[in-house]
């Protein structure tokens, strides 16, 4: 199975009594994860793809009888812990499933925290964040002021660091990011409109056609 880690954690939320639904935001878009590189599958699919998936499953959930809408939750890995952070604030849940609950909780295993979407006000659910010590795609300052960030827009949030623990570490495959110094001290900041900055330089022309 491609989807492993997630697959793994599946299993062990499906035996403690959990519905659980995986989303593969991968291959839903042409993406063949064992054939693309890493580099090439996360410039095509970013964690604003990822986290309107997560939007549209929280739709589909609360049309299931099954489903209590109140008690819906979302966990996310790497890009999926972007996400589910993104999922907190609440200008996206409104934009992206107006008539439905909240997610009532949001986890969050070692997504990297260099995006600052402006953040105000969130749905007010709780956040639970998973990280390495030795994660280098995780600052883990930069995290402390995203987590400082989204206490004060309404939401507690806890979290847990684990001293000896590299990137993805439910992942089978050889252990990565834990040397290299991928992504620390850069912070992106979005302006109003939704367009990023990096220490003040436009990533994207707001003129280009």
């Amino acid at each position: 199975v491609k989807l492993g880690r997630q697959m793994i954690y599946a299993d062990q939320l499906l035996s403690r009594g959990y519905v659980v639904l995986v989303i593969d935001y991968y291959e839903s878009r042409g993406i063949d994860d064992d054939k693309v590189p890493y580099p090439l599958m996360v410039t095509n699919v970013t964690e604003f793809d990822v986290v309107t998936d997560a939007f549209s499953a929280l739709k589909a959930l609360n049309n299931h009888p099954s489903i209590d809408p109140e008690r819906i939750g979302v966990m996310g890995f790497s890009y999926g812990g972007m996400a589910t952070r993104l999922a907190m604030d609440s200008r996206l849940k409104e934009r992206l499933a107006p008539n439905v609950p909240a997610f009532a909780v949001h986890v969050d295993f070692y997504g990297p925290c260099f995006q600052n979407i402006g953040t105000t006000q969130t749905t007010g659910a709780p956040l639970l964040t998973l990280r390495g010590a030795e994660d280098a795609s995780n600052d883990l300052v930069a995290c402390a002021v995203e987590e400082h960030r989204l206490r004060a827009a309404g939401s507690e949030v806890s979290s847990k660091i684990y001293a000896t623990a590299g990137h993805s570490w439910g992942n089978l495959q050889k252990r990565h990011m834990n040397k290299s110094t991928y992504l620390q001290g850069c912070e992106m900041i979005f302006d109003e409109q939704g367009f990023p900055f990096v220490n003040g330089v436009a990533l994207i022309d707001k003129n280009a056609s």
